[in-house]
């Protein structure tokens, strides 16, 4: 059972879908903190944080409300790497492959709760490896606390944080870079310089063969 193994220390991330799953129904239907916190698997996040198994989100929803809401619920702190949008290009199993990515994890090593069987089985199909089970089939809380390790200071979730700040900052470099190199491009086609190549009369096979050694593979 994929929600067993939580207990037999293979799992390092749960990765939680937000309505019908960390809290009942939908972030529409709460239309207060108390409606948001009843029945909800949050606690559950700070737990397993606490036991060295850290937490992500998965959820097609609106990014800036479902920060807010786990924010109130006292666990945004917990979360790395969150997976949130609205998009209609959104995929669970792509934005999930790329958390594990992001974070250094095998599928095998990472537990997917979501209350959707289709989201489950595509996740599943498209991870080999990764477990999937319905909130309703997590194991209790008596034993979570028996899961994973000691970790009371959730020492391990900071070094995901710290990993997660450096992947944010590679990332921006990189999106700064590109952005450079099209500035530069557009820079140059501004300038409308046209370069016309003509042929070299008169080149003596010594001269053609020196040109043709200039390739930067070869120097």
């Amino acid at each position: 059972m994929a929600a067993a193994a939580l207990c037999d220390g293979d799992v390092k991330m749960v990765i939680w879908d937000l309505d019908g799953t960390l809290w009942r129904g939908t972030l529409d239907e709460a239309d207060a903190d108390d409606d948001l916190a009843d029945g909800s698997l949050a606690p559950l996040i700070r737990l397993l944080a606490q036991r060295g198994i850290v937490s992500s989100v998965c959820s097609f929803n609106d990014e800036e409300r479902a920060c807010a809401a786990l924010q109130r619920l006292g666990v945004w702190e917990l979360i790395v790497f969150p997976a949130i949008s609205f998009d209609s290009a959104f995929s669970k199993p792509a934005a999930i492959r790329a958390t594990l990515s992001a974070a250094g994890l095998s599928p095998a090593n990472a537990l997917f709760c979501d209350d959707e069987p289709r989201h489950r089985a595509a996740a599943a199909a498209a991870l080999p490896g990764l477990l999937t089970c319905a909130p309703s089939l997590l194991p209790p809380e008596s034993a979570l606390r028996r899961c994973g390790s000691a970790d009371p200071g959730c020492s391990r979730l900071q070094k995901y944080r710290l990993l997660e700040a450096r992947r944010r900052a590679e990332a921006a470099a990189v999106s700064q870079a590109g952005a450079g190199d099209a500035a530069a491009q557009r820079f140059l086609d501004s300038c409308e310089v046209v370069v016309r190549l003509r042929p070299l009369r008169g080149a003596s096979d010594e001269a053609a063969r020196r040109t043709e050694g200039s390739h930067p593979y070869h120097e």
